[in-house]
């Protein structure tokens, strides 16, 4: 029989559990999440051994949704699958996930949608939460990467943060795109624009390396709790989720 646990004052709350048993309400959407992700790996690998990055831009989407009217514990079931998978706890609901099991996933990268506004979006928060984990990882241990691996990764950051604001100054670039006497820097600034989406893979690619030193296969998990709570820039965030992160 399945059982839940409700803990007295704290009825309202996320419950992020750090065992899941057989028994447990959600065990069906657990597995069936954990099969998900084994193939959301699983794709992304094949699309990282692709030496051009041109031919990776159609592959399986990397995204699973957790569903339910409010107060159905959709937020405590998704934050307790990502700790599950942080930890590499529960092996039982990865029994079968082959992919999972070989691969290093670092610190999760958690979203509130409170901090999303007409100047902050989702790129711009996971910027900054990598950087913040980057920046304390290395402040920690500065004998983790030598000096030019660190500078590297700074210029990566810069670069990747220097797309994003342009493509956050979409009035400027409107006018530069209906200002017919403009020069050959506009279209340099354009083709930057463009090439955001590269320039995070690669970013991500390199911080992965920097927190994760074991060899092997790595990813990254970035959890959007409520994301129906944003009304007012759903749109815009879905759509930078769609352009950028899948």
């Amino acid at each position: 029989m399945a059982k839940i646990t409700i803990t007295k004052g704290n009825e309202f709350m996320i419950a992020v559990r750090d065992e899941i048993t057989k028994d447990d309400l959600f065990i069906e959407q657990y597995e069936r999440a954990a099969n998900i992700l084994d193939r959301i790996v699983g794709a992304s690998i094949e699309v990282r051994d692709k030496k051009e990055f041109w031919k990776s831009q159609d592959y399986e989407n990397n995204i699973i949704a957790f569903c339910g009217e409010r107060g159905e514990g959709k937020s405590s079931v998704m934050m307790t699958f990502v700790n599950a998978i942080y930890h590499n706890s529960n092996k039982e609901i990865f029994l079968n996930c082959k992919n999972v099991e070989s691969t290093y996933f670092v610190e999760p990268i958690l979203i509130d949608p409170s901090l999303f506004d007409d100047v902050h979006n989702v790129l711009d928060i996971v910027l900054a939460k990598i950087f913040r984990n980057f920046y304390d990882c290395y402040n920690n241990d500065n004998q983790r990467a030598d000096e030019r691996t660190r500078e590297e990764l700074l210029d990566r950051f810069q670069k990747v943060y220097r797309y994003v604001s342009l493509i956050n100054n979409q009035k400027q670039m409107l006018d530069d795109e209906f200002d017919y006497e403009g020069n050959i820097s506009k279209l340099t600034k354009l083709g930057e624009s463009t090439k955001l989406k590269e320039e995070l893979t690669e970013l991500i690619k390199d911080y992965l390396n920097f927190m994760e030193t074991r060899d092997g296969k790595k990813q990254l998990i970035i959890a959007i709790d409520d994301l129906d709570l944003c009304s007012a820039n759903a749109y815009k965030m879905t759509e930078q989720i769609r352009k950028y992160l899948i």
